[in-house]
């Protein structure tokens, strides 16, 4: 099915990343995301080793950072602001920033030279918080945040999957 859609045409809205209609390459990475979630599950459950080669882990990652521009359409900002989100381990060093316009926040792979607010963490849990596998309490008391904290605050509250 996938394989013969049109990816820029309009499809399923994905209300974790804000976006109804989304392009058909959204609806195809949430699928997928969800798909993966599953299977990191599923081997958690089983002891066996997780899906951290680069060919799985990345698109998971970039889909649920997908979600963050939504997650932060209420944060109190003053003037330009720009928060970087950044993961590490199991191979990754990826880091997206969202940088506050007029119309909203809008994410881009970038790393500014002095972001508002930076929240760093491992990968496992990055996905483990968009999919309601870590409470936010224990990602804020494990991942480093740095500039303001209230800017910070509603990336530990990412929601990337439905529930």
């Amino acid at each position: 099915m996938w394989g013969a859609a049109d990816l820029d045409a309009a499809s399923e809205g994905v209300w974790w990343a804000g976006i109804d209609p989304a392009p058909t390459w959204l609806d195809l990475a949430r699928d997928y995301s969800e798909e993966w979630t599953h299977q990191q599950h599923i081997r958690d459950a089983t002891r066996r080793p997780r899906l951290t080669d680069a060919v799985f882990i990345d698109a998971a990652l970039e889909t649920f950072a997908r979600a963050l521009p939504h997650v932060y359409r209420d944060a109190p900002v003053a003037g330009a602001s720009v928060v970087v989100v950044a993961v590490h381990g199991d191979g990754r060093d990826q880091s997206w920033a969202l940088w506050r316009e007029p119309m909203g926040w809008t994410l881009i792979h970038a790393r500014p030279p002095a972001p508002t607010a930076a929240i760093a963490m491992p990968a496992d849990m990055f996905w483990r918080l968009a999919t309601g596998g870590i409470e936010p309490g224990q990602v804020r008391r494990m991942a480093q945040v740095q500039g303001n904290p209230d800017l910070a605050e509603p990336g530990l509250h990412i929601v990337a999957v439905v529930r």
